[in-house]
């Protein structure tokens, strides 16, 4: 009665007060959960937030799915919101592979690489993840969605010479290895640590090794002269002085052992490759770098040697 004779007032005390006498309803519990949600999803941009008994998953514009885990910062929001990755660098990596492609992702994370390049491509990803906590998440998303098939696991860090390190397990994509350290604390793992020449040395090809290491970058190199010289895949590789000062080394380190390899570079940002300039220059603009081999012709016109 109160509804049809004043419809006002009833809306005014549906919206406002009832919500508030029966607190313990739950379906206003529910309601308020659900509203929370929606609010959460069009500020970040997600194309939805899936509820399921495995987990709560973020759906990215591209339909791909990412585990949300509340104890680990970032697990998925990075991810879903294209903030590790930018999409023009995705595409001006996945137009230089196809299905017969094999990549190397050293520092997979959680698979913010690995997975959309080979849903965008269908190549061979072989994704490597040192923290436990991490290569869960990774090995969860790439089963959400449906890449078992085409990404294998390695549960190894990536160095210079086979062995065991510490490494931080709370900085999630800034987790990295800890130096002059051989036992494990709180917030910490200890790892294998095992090198690309190794791991790879009965693969048939490579085609691009992308690496994001934390400063560890050089190291992982250095374990990789084999591979560079036998497949002379292209590389992308994350370059910032405050990681490789972590290590005792400069950017410009990288840059020489690259050259001395036959390689030329590009620098990436949020609009793809583009022809740099200077090392100091290219540095203050962008930390992500495309080295291609110019033994196998494989060098643009655009590219240059990395020169300081």
């Amino acid at each position: 009665m109160l509804r049809r004779r004043f419809p006002g007032i009833f809306a005014f005390y549906k919206r406002w007060v009832r919500r508030h006498i029966a607190r313990g309803d739950p379906h206003y519990a529910i309601a308020s959960w659900v509203n929370v949600g929606l609010a959460l999803r069009q500020r970040l941009a997600l194309a939805d937030v899936c509820f399921d008994r495995d987990g709560v998953w973020f759906v990215d514009g591209r339909g791909l799915q990412w585990q949300f885990d509340p104890g680990i910062w970032g697990s998925a929001l990075g991810a879903a919101t294209g903030g590790v990755h930018e999409s023009a660098e995705l595409d001006a990596v996945c137009q230089r592979l196809d299905r017969s492609s094999v990549v190397v992702d050293v520092g997979a994370n959680i698979g913010a690489f690995a997975i959309p390049v080979t849903k965008a491509t269908g190549a061979r990803v072989i994704a490597i993840e040192p923290v436990s906590s991490t290569f869960a998440l990774l090995v969860a998303n790439i089963a959400r969605n449906g890449a078992g098939d085409f990404v294998t696991t390695v549960h190894s860090a990536i160095g210079d010479a086979a062995g065991n390190a510490v490494m931080t397990t709370d900085a999630q994509s800034a987790n990295h290895v800890l130096v002059r350290q051989t036992t494990a604390r709180v917030g910490e793992e200890r790892i294998a640590v095992t090198t690309l020449d190794r791991l790879l040395a009965r693969e048939p090809r490579i085609d691009l090794i992308k690496v994001d290491v934390e400063g560890l970058e050089l190291k992982v190199l250095l374990g990789a002269r084999k591979t560079l010289e036998d497949h002379a895949p292209t590389v992308l590789l994350e370059i910032e002085s405050r990681w490789t000062t972590r290590y005792g080394y400069q950017p410009q380190d990288i840059f020489d052992f690259m050259t001395d390899a036959g390689y030329a570079y590009q620098t990436m940002n949020a609009n793809g490759a583009r022809q740099s300039t200077s090392i100091e220059s290219d540095l203050r603009e962008a930390n992500n770098f495309l080295f291609t081999s110019t033994r196998s012709g494989r060098a643009d016109e655009s590219q240059r040697s990395p020169a300081g």
